[in-house]
């Protein structure tokens, strides 16, 4: 079983305070596991919204684009797993199946899916 990426498991930080962990603790309650699966949505998005940000600002900054090449790899698979987590989450709660299952799954796995 593949491990957990290090953008998942490692707390969510922007430049002067911690944004907290993306994961969520599952709810007791099924009215409250809805509003803690929009949470955990809203927070997934966050993030995709912070990586897409940083990935502008690194592609408006370098005088040479390989100066970022690295850092913009890896933002992009970050972006992927994201998103490809959020999918699940959407599909499983759509078939009636608990959102929290969903895992992020392994960069080669995400970035082999042909489209």
């Amino acid at each position: 079983m593949a491990s957990t990426p290090q953008w998942l498991a490692a707390p969510l930080r922007r430049p002067g305070r911690d944004r907290g962990r993306l994961d969520v603790q599952p709810p007791k309650r099924a009215d409250a596991r809805r509003e803690s699966d929009t949470m955990s949505d809203k927070t997934i998005l966050q993030h995709i919204a912070e990586l897409v940000e940083e990935e502008r600002s690194l592609r408006g900054t370098a005088p040479r684009p390989e100066d970022n090449a690295a850092r913009l790899r890896q933002l992009g698979e970050q972006l992927d797993q994201c998103w490809d987590l959020l999918r699940q989450r959407r599909a499983l709660r759509e078939y009636g199946d608990d959102p929290q299952a969903a895992r992020a799954r392994d960069v080669k796995t995400v970035e082999g899916y042909e489209g």
